[in-house]
């Protein structure tokens, strides 16, 4: 007679909290990049992707300080091949004592992704979120409509 109960023999086959995460980690360049965006405001946004090997989440693209919101909408959308990403942007709005700035991170997974890949990049979010320090405020994107630069700043303004 087993001393483990049917439940223990059981729960790691069925109980969420046993199982292991995705198993990705966040690259050390790109931890140093983005704290490259959030101290010396190096880049106005940094792109992440998951590498072809699905063992970390490197740099896809930056963008320089002076860049805008539709330069990010552009490079998530425009090339036609919709990919989910993770996304750290330093966004300035303004507030009724002035102008402020916050991190804000963008987890881009499209409605129109592939099904494999959205289940990666979700079950990935914490790897990177986790290693990020000082996001003002988190955002998850599934169309271009969770993407309205007005939206985000009143966002930043709640809080």
């Amino acid at each position: 007679v087993s001393t483990q109960s049917t439940w223990g023999r059981l729960s790691s086959y069925v109980c969420p909290w046993k199982m292991s995460q995705s198993g990705v980690k966040l690259d050390d360049e790109a931890l140093k990049e983005f704290n490259a965006l959030k101290l010396k405001k190096a880049y106005r946004w940094i792109s992440f992707k998951i590498s072809d090997d699905k063992h970390n989440i490197i740099i896809d693209q930056t963008a320089p300080p002076g860049s805008s919101w539709t330069s990010l909408t552009d490079a998530l959308n425009g090339s036609g091949v919709v990919q989910p990403r993770y996304v750290a942007y330093d966004f300035d709005y303004d507030t009724p004592d002035g102008s402020r700035n916050k991190i804000v991170f963008i987890c881009w997974i499209p409605d129109s992704g592939k099904v494999g890949d959205k289940m990666l990049y979700a079950s990935s979010k914490a790897a990177i979120r986790t290693k990020l320090g000082g996001v003002g405020l988190e955002v998850q994107a599934n169309s271009a409509d969770d993407l309205v630069e007005k939206d985000i700043a009143v966002r930043c303004l709640k809080g």
